[in-house]
Order: C-alpha cells, then structure tokens, then sequence
C-alpha cells in the first residue's frame, strides 16, 4: 500500500532491542537504505542443530538504488553471518528488483 509503513515506532524499538536482531544501516550523511537480520537457530533433537541468519526486511531508497547500497547491506549480512557461524542466510521476497534477481545467499 503507498504511503504506510513497514513497522512502528514501537515494533522498531523491539527489533532493536531483541539480542538476536542485527540492523545495518547505509549511509553517507543521510540513510539510503537498511536491513534486518534475525538470527534463528534450530536445536532440536529430530534436528541437526544449525544457525541461519534471516533478512527480515531489506530496503533501499528508490532514488538511490542501482549505485550498489543493497549489496553494502547484503555484505552487512555476511559478515554478521559469518561472525555467527551461520549455516546460510535466507530471506522471503515481498517485491523484488526485476533488474537483479539472482543472489547468492550461501554463506
């Protein structure tokens, strides 16, 4: 819907006060773009135990896409992945970028 909002201030707050997020922003002065990662983590006895960061909401401002910050933020997600030693990252895609569709998601 135009001119709504993904969270609230309130739900923004929780996300960044749960332990388990990690938000990155892209910036040069001014924010062009963010994301948020969820760690999620499977511990189960039927279940080999693994980690997986997931992108929660990736989001880059439409008069600065296609100068390469959603791959600064994407590389955020790595690097946090990696520092977690994360199986993979995932992500459901709500819209997409038609003009880069692949990704590699494998840490």
């Amino acid at each position: 819907m135009p001119n709504t909002v993904k969270y609230d201030v309130k739900e923004l707050v929780n996300l960044m006060e749960d332990v388990n997020n990690y938000i990155g922003a892209y910036d040069d002065g001014i924010v062009k773009g963010y994301i948020i990662c969820i760690l999620q983590e499977t511990d189960s006895h039927l279940l080999q135990k693994n980690r997986t960061l997931y992108i929660e909401d990736l989001c880059v401002d439409k008069n600065d896409r296609g100068q390469k910050n959603g791959k600064h933020l994407y590389n955020f997600a790595k690097d946090v992945a990696n520092d977690l030693d994360c199986y993979n990252i995932t992500l459901n895609v709500c819209e997409g970028n038609d003009a880069k569709l692949f990704m590699n998601l494998w840490v």
